[in-house]
């Protein structure tokens, strides 16, 4: 594990996760301090592999945690995953999940979420797959949720596509302690993309996200991602990170 207090140097990476997520911060902040982590993970996998964590803390009355983690799989298609988690308090918390496939079919995906309150929530899921026939999929939801009686869901998809696309969206909420969110995305194309999202949100003290990933390309090569990340407290952070291929 090797520390890092110099943020230009060597959080270039963390910031251009942020730029890209759209992580804003406030103007009127106290000092910071800037904790850069590295570490590598142990993965069970047939080709050399890298995985690399920053974490991120600043010190306020309210606590700030950013994770980033970003995974890269040397194989005969690249992949890179990251996953960027801010946290403020106990009350809320802010979720930002970009993963990018580098293979002949370009896929974009970013998940944004951001809850209040036991009581209410918002979630906004952003989507934008490239791909050889230049098909773009833009998907915003938004989801409000007053009491356990009642709840608002508003969908919005816009497809750009010289031909045909598949887009299905399936979001399933029980209660204001617990939402579930399952986002599955097919694209006929040239090149098979297959893209599943499932997020299990809690309580506020707790966030567990599971994103897996499924890609064909002509070399008929399947990718299995799955990075699962659990925090507890803005004092304590665990995340576990699962990476699975299969190659035919």
């Amino acid at each position: 594990m090797m520390l890092y207090f110099n943020l230009y140097q060597t959080c270039v990476l963390l910031l251009h996760v942020f730029n890209v997520c759209s992580v804003k911060q406030r103007p009127d902040t106290p000092e910071t301090v800037y904790v850069c982590v590295r570490l590598r993970l142990r993965l069970r996998l047939r080709t050399s592999t890298s995985a690399y964590v920053y974490v991120r803390l600043r010190t306020s009355t309210s606590a700030y945690v950013y994770v980033c983690v970003r995974l890269r799989l040397r194989t005969s298609t690249s992949t890179y995953v990251y996953v960027c988690i801010r946290l403020r308090t106990s009350t809320s918390a802010y979720v930002c999940i970009c993963v990018r496939l580098r293979a002949s079919a370009y896929v974009y995906v970013c998940v944004r979420l951001r809850l209040r309150t036991s009581t209410s929530g918002y979630v906004c899921v952003r989507l934008r797959l490239r791909t050889s026939a230049s098909a773009y999929v833009c998907v915003c939801v938004r989801l409000h949720l007053r009491t356990s009686t009642s709840a608002y869901v508003c969908v919005r998809l816009r497809l750009r596509t010289s031909t045909s696309a598949y887009v299905c969206v399936r979001l399933r909420l029980r209660t204001s302690t617990s939402a579930y969110v399952y986002v599955c995305i097919r694209l006929r194309t040239s090149a098979y993309a297959y893209v599943c999202i499932r997020l299990r949100l809690r309580t506020s003290t707790s966030v567990y996200v599971c994103v897996c990933l499924r890609l064909r390309t002509p070399t008929s090569a399947y990718v299995y991602v799955c990075v699962r990340l659990r925090l507890r407290t803005s004092t304590s952070a665990y995340v576990y990170v699962c990476v699975r291929l299969r190659l035919s």
